[in-house]
């Protein structure tokens, strides 16, 4: 039996006096905060030491050990609890409470245990007098409820578990309705906070940033209030808040956009002060600051994360947003497929390649409609990835509407076809399908709407937007724009007057409705003119108020005045705020004659113009100086906007002036509205004048009426002097009178004269009538004008008065019923908690009952549990011992088995060399019996007109030096054979065949040259006088010669023999040098020499760069089947190299499998682009028509591929030859 110690002792026999040491010690003994779990983890640390401790309450056991601890259920009460920190919705935590705690029953605290709820929180305070089964017992001396600290119940841990569970299958929407429900309950904060970042994440997948960001709001407040988190995990929490926020402000309104950010800015900075190393952390810093204008800022952010993360491939989607914001869309689309290359199933970056593509498009180009095309493409990739996206289908839309303008074909469920706007408002209407709030579809539709003709659709969508975004001025001033474009002006002042109730100091709504009521003539514009310059003079660094002033002044003509305070809104604005100021500045260039001015401030944002007078002043300067073409391409962007109105009819009138259709001219500028007269009169003059002699009359009216013409429209600079010009031309045209004409000739002319003087001088009556008109009424107006002032400041002041009367009444009206509505709602919540609490109750009980029966089903199947499982380790044990077992024999017998096949190779390779030995020496005996047949022959032609004993010992002489001959011959042949054998560890047959002919070949041209001499020395020596002479000479000739063809025989034998054994293996030793002679021929580009010195060697080559030159040798040389060998050799080589990739996929397009070799290839890293552009374009163009818009967009670029003349001499060719394929199709 273990020793006991006096403690131990003294509380089993007296209980009252073990309460009294237990206080005593504790006052004496330091009590050492410590973690549950930690605790339990390691008991032995805090064996008899004294600690404190915070956990969940669970309820009172019956669970004692008399064995190993002095508890007794008679003495002390069984405590369960739970860590404070556990996930209680993991049914293994759930079921791991910590039952190993006791209280003594004479204890003051014990009196209110019965108070406690289930998952209360407690201070426990208590000593570990012992540690059994790997478990401290803690005798607890203390016990204290946390106040107002918030507690699980059963339905909020139902509902996460509930909530979690569906998440994981998808079903995002029924999982948040759970989520939900859980936090209704009153929760730990800790609890709190980390249910609200798992429900965040569930919202961040779906797509629902702004509810992501509140929920991480919520969590970070929650983990503040709770205990202190780790800094790594309060980080996360800080750059998902970040990511949420930046999300959000994707389809924010742009006055929330700015804030948004710049907050993620700040929690992504505050993720990093916590956690340095957060990779996360800086790319979604760096995709904020990319938002708001930093690039180079984000781009150092996300190359930080890039560090971090290299192959993270979110922070490759966030890199490839940032390049695309930034107008680098190649680079952004390389990021974002290596992107995809790392996470194929991320329809967020099919989202963000989708935009790239889509933004290279709105470039133009020739690549233009091919990206529209890809674009639209990856947007369906991405929408089948994530069906719930109505986003993706609003982005598709529009991918669709640019393809239908710039005539592009989009592949659909029925083939390719021209891409048409009736195929984006489908698109529209899918994304209101999914969500009938996303404002930016309803936006779309009433443009579309509007450009279709369907102004009543698009007054309804337009309605929407301002419904479901009644703060957002934009949406206000396009719905505004588009009802004064219907002549409804009334309707246009009153969306403002309703935004200004709510927003009464919005700078620009307070212009906009200025600039109406000026057109109105409505006195008021003064009055908010006043109220513009105020804010200005209070807030003299707001850019928006200047901005909003600018335009004003615009309104009311002060064109100086107005650029003045456009230039000051421009210094003061941001990045992206002078974008928005760029349209005012650029109208006040123009009206006060800056027409260089106004193009360098608007023509970088010609594609974001919404602004009427911003399109015609762009269009105007470029008529001012001299761009005519460029005029026209605003006048066409202005027409398809939908924002040109009857203000736009000068400018498109003289368009067509400028263009040379002066009779269209003439009838647009008749029914435009001008506001100079001077300017009409000059415009329509020149167009009548520049029809000819026929129409000279008509236009002097109009000429003389703009004589002295002045205006600060830089377009009429030099319109006094193009008029006085004209009328010269019209005077002269109009000269004396012929001499040859008649008398009557002559009256008539004169009658003729005299009335077309008379209808110009009435024209220029009614045109100075009218100017006299025009100014009576500006001045009658300005009267008007000063008296509906008054009238006006009268009304707002007796107005003001009333409302402030209306105001306190309803103030004190609304108190009362707030009042009363408080008074009810005390007593409706006092009635729910009394009924609450009886409900509460019953649950208990009836909990408590469930729980004892569970924990006691728990009890019984833990320990069935833990018996299965150790019959099961068991079993497992034997079954891998058995395994081993055979394995071991299996791997010895396939051992011996390999040896015996090694053996029998072995010998099969000897026997294959004797072989080949033995007919190559068979080969060379046959060959040489065959040589000196034919010189036998040779000979015995040459001495036919021998006498009979001359020809033979001739031929006596001749068989005897053959026969020395062929008897050294054999034997040097016989060991060059085994020297070859020796050497040649295979030699194929036919290589060996081609070499014996050879040297036949050689060797019976020897002979004949040979024979032919002697025979000409034998003819020569039977001519000479002395007969033996000529003989002896004859026999010193035929031995000499015979010698020399011996000779020359057995030297063409050894440089046969020597070239076979250069074209062998060396041996070992000398195999390196023979790979590098073939990569250095290949680096040459000699394909011959390369495949000479590597072919006979190939079974022996291992290296990468060696095979690879062999391969792309045989691949110049037109032999795929051997290429095909060496890629499949390539296979076995360890490391995968882009070289060996490029090969291997080119080797698939050769054999006709251009699909794979597409996809190959387009992996491989290479630095020359060129190459990989002709070869990806050539994998595509041979998959057929299909692919012949991305075939079209490489091949551009691969057809300019240089390099080796083996590989790519016919490149070019081939390129434009494909090329010239698609243009036809």
């Amino acid at each position: 039996m273990r020793p006991i110690n006096l403690f131990v002792a003294i509380a089993c026999s007296a209980p009252m006096a073990s309460a009294a040491v237990h206080e005593t010690l504790a006052a004496q003994k330091r009590v050492e905060p410590v973690e549950l779990e930690r605790l339990v983890q390691s008991p032995e640390q805090y064996n008899s030491a004294q600690v404190r401790f915070r956990c969940m309450f669970v309820e009172l056991g019956n669970l004692y050990d008399g064995l190993h601890t002095h508890f007794r259920p008679e003495w002390h009460y069984n405590l369960i609890v739970w860590d404070d920190q556990a996930n209680l919705w993991e049914p293994d935590v759930r079921g791991n409470a910590v039952t190993s705690l006791y209280i003594q029953k004479d204890l003051p605290v014990v009196a209110k245990l019965p108070s406690f709820r289930k998952y209360q929180l407690v201070d426990i305070t208590g000593r570990v007098v012992a540690t059994s089964e790997g478990k401290p017992w803690i005798e607890v001396s203390k016990i204290v409820p946390v106040e107002d600290a918030g507690a699980y119940t059963d339905g909020s841990i139902y509902h996460i578990q509930q909530a979690m569970a569906l998440g994981n299958d998808g079903s995002r929407d029924l999982a948040e309705e759970h989520y939900v429900a859980a936090l209704k309950d009153n929760l730990p904060y800790d609890a709190r906070a980390q249910i609200q970042e798992m429900r965040a994440r569930q919202l961040l997948a779906a797509g629902r940033h702004k509810e992501a960001a509140a929920a991480l709001d919520d969590a970070v407040a929650s983990s503040a209030k709770g205990k202190a988190l780790p800094d790594a995990e309060l980080a996360q929490l800080h750059v998902l808040l970040a990511k949420s926020q930046n999300e959000s402000a994707e389809t924010a309104t742009a006055a929330q956009r700015q804030g948004m950010l710049s907050s993620a800015v700040d929690q992504a900075r505050q993720a990093l002060r916590l956690d340095p190393t957060l990779g996360e952390a800086y790319a979604i810093l760096g995709i904020s600051l990319a938002g708001l204008g930093q690039f180079d800022d984000a781009r150092r952010e996300c190359d930080n994360a890039l560090r971090l993360r290299p192959n993270d491939a979110e922070v490759r989607w966030y890199l490839g947003r940032i390049l695309d914001q930034q107008g680098k869309s190649e680079e952004a689309i390389e990021a974002l497929k290596k992107a995809i290359d790392l996470t194929p199933k991320d329809a967020r970056i099919h989202k963000a390649i989708a935009a790239a593509y889509y933004h290279r498009g709105l470039k133009g180009g020739p690549s233009g409609g091919a990206d529209l095309t890809t674009a639209l493409r990856e947007y369906d990739i991405a929408l089948r990835l994530n069906p719930g996206d109505g986003e993706i289908n609003y982005l598709s839309g529009m991918v669709l509407q640019a393809a239908a303008a710039a005539g592009a074909e989009v592949q659909t469920a029925n083939g390719r076809q021209p891409a048409t706007k009736e195929m984006a408002l489908e698109r529209y209407k899918a994304a209101l399908s999914a969500d009938e709030t996303f404002a930016p579809a309803h936006g779309a539709l009433a443009s579309l709407y509007r450009d279709q003709g369907k102004m009543d659709d698009a007054a309804a969508h337009y309605a929407r937007v301002v419904e479901l975004q009644p703060d957002d001025f934009a949406s206000v001033s396009e719905q505004a724009t588009f009802l004064e474009s219907q002549n409804k002006r009334p309707e246009a002042i009153v969306a403002y007057e309703r935004y200004l109730g709510s927003h009464p100091q919005q700078p620009q709504a307070l212009a906009a409705l200025a600039r109406l009521y000026q057109a109105s003539q409505d006195g008021r514009a003064q009055q908010l003119g006043q109220q513009l310059e105020q804010q200005t003079k209070k807030q003299p660094k707001n850019a928006n108020a200047w901005q909003a002033l600018a335009e004003y002044r615009l309104a009311i003509g002060d064109s100086r005045g107005a650029a003045d305070a456009a230039q000051k809104a421009w210094n003061l604005a941001d990045h992206n705020g002078k974008a928005n100021v760029s349209p005012t500045l650029g109208k006040a260039k123009f009206e006060t004659g800056d027409a260089m001015g106004a193009v360098a401030v608007l023509s970088p944002i010609l594609d974001q113009l919404t602004d009427e007078q911003a399109y015609l002043a762009l269009g105007w300067s470029y008529i001012a100086i001299g761009k005519s073409n460029d005029a026209k391409a605003v006048g066409d962007k202005l027409h398809s906007s939908g924002f040109a109105t009857s203000a736009s009819a000068e400018y498109f009138g003289w368009l067509s002036y400028l263009a040379g259709d002066f009779t269209g001219a003439e009838q647009t500028l008749k029914k435009a509205s001008i506001r100079e007269p001077a300017a009409k009169a000059y415009r329509l003059g020149m167009s009548i004048f520049k029809q000819g002699p026929a129409r000279y009359q008509d236009a002097r009216p109009y000429l003389n009426a703009s004589r002295g013409i002045s205006s600060t429209n830089p377009t009429l600079t030099n319109a006094g002097r193009e008029v006085a010009a004209a009328l010269k031309v019209i005077a002269e045209h109009d000269g004396p009178t012929s001499n040859a004409g008649t008398e009557d000739d002559g009256h008539a002319a004169a009658e003729t004269k005299k009335a077309d003087e008379a209808r110009a001088a009435a024209d220029a009556a009614a045109l100075a009538e009218t100017a006299r008109k025009a100014d009576e009424t500006k001045k009658a107006a300005e009267t008007k004008k000063a008296a509906d002032n008054a009238e006006a400041a009268r009304k707002a002041d007796e107005a003001k008065r009333a409302d402030d009367a209306a105001a306190a009444a309803e103030t004190a009206r609304k108190a009362d019923e707030a009042r009363k509505a408080d008074a009810a709602r005390k007593a409706d919540e006092t009635k729910k908690a009394d009924e609450a609490k009886k409900t509460e109750e019953a649950r208990k009980a009836d909990e408590a009952k469930k729980a004892e029966l569970a924990r006691k089903a728990d009890e019984t199947k833990k320990a069935d549990d833990a018996r299965k499982a150790d019959e099961a380790k068991k079993a497992e044990e034997a079954r891998k011992a058995d395994e081993t077992r055979k394995a071991e024999l299996a791997r010895k017998a396939d051992e011996t088995k390999k040896a015996e096949e090694a053996k029998k190779a072995e010998e099969a390779k000897k026997a294959d060399e004797a072989r080949k030995a033995d007919d190559a020496r068979k080969a060379d005996e046959a060959r040489k019996t065959a040589d000196a047949k034919k010189a036998a022959d040779a000979a015995a032609a040459a001495e036919a007109t021998r006498k009979v004993d001359e020809a033979k010992k001739a031929d006596e002489a001749k068989k005897t030096a053959d026969a020395a001959a062929a008897a050294r011959k054999t034997d040097e042949a016989k060991k060059a054979a085994d020297a070859a054998a020796e050497a040649i560890a295979a030699r194929k047959a036919d290589e060996t065949k081609k070499a014996a002919d050879d040297a036949k070949k050689a060797a019976d041209a020897e002979v004949a040259r040979k024979a032919d001499e002697a025979k000409k020395a034998a003819d020569a020596a039977n001519k000479a006088a002395d007969a033996e002479a000529a003989r002896k000479a004859q026999e010193i000739a035929k031995s000499d010669e015979a010698k020399k063809a011996a000779e020359a025989a057995d030297a063409a034998k050894k440089q046969d023999e020597a070239k076979k054994a250069g074209d062998a293996p060396k041996s070992e030793a000398s195999g390196k040098e023979v790979f590098a002679e073939g990569r250095a021929k290949w680096d040459a580009d000699d394909v011959k020499g390369t495949i000479d010195t590597l072919a006979p060697v190939s079974d022996k080559i291992t290296d990468e760069p060696t095979m690879l030159a062999l391969g792309w040798a045989y691949v110049a040389d037109g032999r795929t089947k051997e290429a095909s060998a060496i890629a499949d050799r390539l296979k076995s080589v360890a490391e995968k190299t882009d070289a060996q990739m490029e090969f291997q996929g080119w080797v698939l397009y050769l054999n006709g499998d251009y699909r794979a070799a597409e996809q190959a290839l387009k992996k491989v890293q290479t630095k020359d682009a060129l190459v990989k552009a002709y070869r990806i374009g050539m994998a595509l163009f041979k998959q057929g028509q299909p692919r012949y818009a991305e075939a079209r967009a490489m091949l551009g670029t691969g057809k300019n591929v240089t390099g080796r003349k083996s590989l790519f001499g016919n490149a070019k060719a081939e390129a434009e030859a494909a090329l010239k394929t698609i243009s036809g199709k």
